[in-house]
């Protein structure tokens, strides 16, 4: 994966988080004593060197103490704590999460029996594209960081200095839904006697079922999943190969109003709505808005030459070809049919080019 592409990534799996799971505004500051101000912030000690985050209102004195000493002892920020229980709360409000003692060990478990469950599974192929795809990065770069963390810290290293309040299970899920089936469902009764109903655990999925086909594991309230297909909590980007940037005109100078470039096959349309939108762009020619929908040869010159770029859900919530669309540095328009599935979706909401048909 190209160092832009590695870029796009990182920030979508390590920024979208659940906008309130990961305490923010860290500042360090030399101390002794876990230091609770009036306010609700919070100050604790960690290796001479405290951090620094604002914690929900707790009203409950003790339960406020309790979360700080968890917090002193395991090395992590409060708001974390809290915040990470906050957001799972959000679909399910009765939850209640702690960090375990034994995150270190409890991760390595786990990790040991989703590596060999693997087996060197390799990325599966997907049209003309071999990979590495998002949960491969996903896994690469947790592992490196982790391995960066064991090796500057050795007996101190703390998983939650990476991966703040979560533990995250690490597996190329679509990987082995593509080619390797069985394998894939044996994950349900694997993790069902492994994983824990108070700790709270992430995931990156690509596909765009998600983990439906996991009955046992969606059932769990506790796992925080970042879909790039459509079905999760978080959504990021559903990316293939690197685009390079499009050759375009000046936007006034360019021939087509709209268009879509891409399949209209019911296999990648269930719903019907990539048919429908050739439909409307039909309906919509004239000479002041010419459109376009369907596949061509030249299909990266005509996206140059269209003012605004059609990305229809497929399959699942999105589709490759939105993240294409950012890529090659032009305007794309998300349709959906259910809930739009955007990676940064306040972006959308401050260009004021959002509607509904």
């Amino acid at each position: 994966m190209s160092p832009s592409n590695r870029a796009f990534v990182q920030l979508a799996l390590l920024g979208l988080l659940c906008r309130h799971a990961l305490a923010s505004g860290k500042t360090s500051m030399k101390t002794r004593e876990v230091v609770v101000a009036p306010n609700g912030e919070i100050l604790f000690e960690r290796a001479g060197m405290v951090r620094r985050g604002l914690l929900e209102t707790i009203h409950d004195e003790q339960s406020l103490i309790g979360v700080a000493k968890q917090a002193k002892r395991l090395g992590l920020h409060v708001a974390a704590i809290t915040r990470a229980e906050r957001c799972l709360q959000l679909t399910t409000p009765s939850l209640n999460i702690s960090y375990p003692d034994d995150a270190e060990t409890h991760f390595e478990e786990i990790n040991k029996v989703l590596t060999t469950l693997a087996n060197g599974s390799k990325p599966h192929c997907y049209a003309n594209y071999c990979g590495p795809w998002i949960e491969n990065y996903f896994i690469e770069h947790a592992r490196s960081l982790w391995s960066r963390e064991q090796k500057n810290l050795q007996v101190n290293a703390r998983l939650s200095n990476v991966f703040g309040p979560y533990i995250p299970l690490l597996f190329p899920f679509v990987d082995n839904q593509v080619g390797h089936w069985k394998t894939y469902l044996k994950l349900d009764a694997v993790l069902k006697g492994l994983l824990r109903s108070d700790v709270a655990y992430v995931a990156v999925s690509q596909s765009d079922r998600g983990l439906s086909d996991l009955k046992e594991l969606t059932k769990m309230p506790n796992l925080l999943v970042l879909s790039a297909g459509g079905y999760g909590h978080i959504p990021v980007p559903l990316l293939k190969q690197e685009e390079a940037i499009a050759t375009t005109k000046p936007m006034k100078e360019r021939s087509l109003f709209g268009s879509f470039l891409g399949t209209l096959s019911a296999g990648h349309d269930p719903s019907g709505l990539r048919t429908r939108l050739q439909s409307l762009l039909s309906d919509k020619n004239n000479e002041h808005h010419d459109m376009f929908a369907g596949r061509a040869p030249d299909w990266k010159e005509k996206m140059g030459d269209s003012r605004v770029s059609f990305a229809p859900r497929g399959y699942g919530r999105t589709a490759f070809h939105l993240a294409e669309i950012v890529q090659m540095g032009l305007v794309p328009v998300h349709v959906y049919s259910t809930i739009p599935w955007v990676p940064y979706a306040d972006l959308y909401k401050k260009s004021r080019f959002h509607g509904q048909w």
